[in-house]
Order: structure tokens, then C-alpha cells, then sequence
């Protein structure tokens, strides 16, 4: 709104209330308003998205921990066998290739969609074993078997997915035979082995590909991590690669590995 100041010598004009943006108003010789265009302000440079953190790089590599400890069965500490292991894939060089997953309590039904949900590269299962099979829980925490056959046929469907697979587990040398038929690499328990040798072995074994070392020698280091304790156990995990040379065999590449 313009109003006029008619008691000064020289009139002009004064703006009230809502202006335009664009426009300017202002007063001329005759008192008048004039209205001009002005020129809109430069377009506001927005700044460019910041690059995706690790974009580009490779999909880690997944294991999935299957832990069963049924009702009845001698105590294992499969919780201390998890964090071994995660605190081992910490300290490695390529630690943030290496993606650790774990389901316990496992039973019968949990078994096959925790392998279409999780899509692991390895599978590592920890409790007890028998030579004809593992034993995971039923409905209501009791042991249930699952013959070695019927894990290995499962397994193998999932062949061009999963690569290693550790059975960590007392007696599971015939499993990881079956298993292998399919699996590029086993490894499985000629024998019972102690709580604390699956530990330490389980350890040593993630630590050592974390940072770049073929299956074979994760394997090697994964034994003599065993007998370092003194616990004279290193001889009972057993390797088994029938379709693949174990040297060669890597998750990670490391120069002079």
C-alpha cells in the first residue's frame, strides 16, 4: 500500500505492507509508484551427495555360526566359541570382508531357511555329534539327530553358494567325507574333541583367512593353536577337499600369501 507524505516540501512515497518478491517499488519525480522487475537471485548450488562409504567394494563374505545345545547333553559354551571367533575376524587385516552371523537353539525347521535367509559362503556348525550325525533341538530343547546323509543332501543343494563348511563337532570325520562330495572344503572331528580345543581351533582357523591365508593353512594354524594351549588335541580336526586343491583356495587375496 502507498500512502503520500503531504506536508514535506518533496513528496514521496512510502511502501506498506506485503511486497512481491521480484518486484521493487519506488517513487518518481510525480510522486508516483514505479514497479520494475529485477532479476531473480542466483539458483542455490546444492552440494553433491557425499560418495557411498564402500561403494564398489566387494560383498562381504558371510558366515553363519549354527549352535545347538540340547537339554540333557553335556554343557558346551557355544557362546564363548562366538566371540572367539568374532574377536579373531576383528584384529585381521580384512576384517570388514567377513560378515558373522549366528543362530543357536537350532532345531530341525530352523535349519534349512537359516541357509536361504543368511546365504553364507561358510558354514560352521558347533555342538555335538555322533558318527551317523549331528544333534540339534527339538520343539522342546531335547537332542534330535539329524543323520549325516540328510545333512550332506542338504549342504549340497547349496553348492554354488557355499564353499567351506566346519563341523566342529565330536565324531563328524564321516559327515565331512559325505559333505565334501559337494562342498569344495570340510572339516570334521576324527574323534571327540574337548570344548576348549574347538575353541581355540575355531579361532585361529577365521583369524587366519581374515587375513588373507588359503583354507589349507587357516587349517594347519587352526591345529597348532590347539596344541600352543597344550591341550594335545591338534591332531583331531581333519581336512577334506575333493573337489579343489586346499592351498589354493582363498576368500580374501593377500599379496605374499
Amino acid at each position: 500500500m502507498a500512502t503520500d507524505d503531504r506536508n514535506s516540501q518533496s513528496r514521496h512515497t512510502v511502501i506498506t505492507g506485503n511486497q512481491n518478491a521480484g518486484i521493487i517499488a519506488g517513487g518518481d519525480i510525480h510522486g508516483g509508484v514505479t514497479l520494475g522487475n529485477v532479476a531473480p537471485p542466483p539458483a542455490v548450488q546444492e552440494a553433491p551427495e557425499p560418495p557411498v562409504k564402500g561403494a564398489g567394494a566387494a560383498p562381504a563374505l558371510r558366515i553363519l555360526f549354527l549352535g545347538a545345545n540340547p537339554q540333557g547333553a553335556p554343557a558346551l559354551r557355544l557362546d564363548h566359541e562366538v566371540r572367539e571367533i568374532d574377536g579373531a575376524l576383528r584384529q585381521a587385516e580384512f576384517r570388514d570382508r567377513f560378515d558373522l552371523r549366528q543362530q543357536l537353539a537350532v532345531r530341525p525347521v530352523d535349519l534349512q531357511s537359516a541357509l536361504l535367509r543368511h546365504r553364507p559362503q561358510i558354514v560352521h556348525f558347533s555342538g555335538h555329534g555322533e558318527s551317523d550325525g549331528i544333534c540339534l533341538e527339538d520343539e522342546s530343547g531335547q537332542l534330535h539327530k539329524v543323520q549325516g546323509t540328510v545333512l550332506a543332501r542338504i549342504l549340497g543343494v547349496f553348492k554354488k553358494q557355499i564353499r567351506c563348511v566346519v563341523l566342529n563337532a565330536c565324531f563328524s570325520k564321516d559327515q565331512a567325507d559325505a559333505i565334501a562330495q559337494d562342498i569344495e572344503c570340510v572339516v570334521g572331528m576324527s574323534k571327540e574333541i574337548g570344548d576348549q580345543a574347538a575353541i581355540r581351533f575355531a579361532g585361529a582357523f577365521y583369524q587366519a583367512l581374515a587375513y588373507g591365508s588359503s583354507v589349507r593353512m587357516a587349517y594347519e594354524l587352526g591345529c597348532a593353536q590347539i596344541d600352543l594351549t597344550g591341550l594335545e588335541e591338534g591332531a583331531t580336526p581333519q581336512l577334506v577337499a575333493l573337489r579343489g586343491d586346499a592351498d589354493e583356495i582363498v576368500f580374501v587375496e593377500a599379496p605374499g600369501i
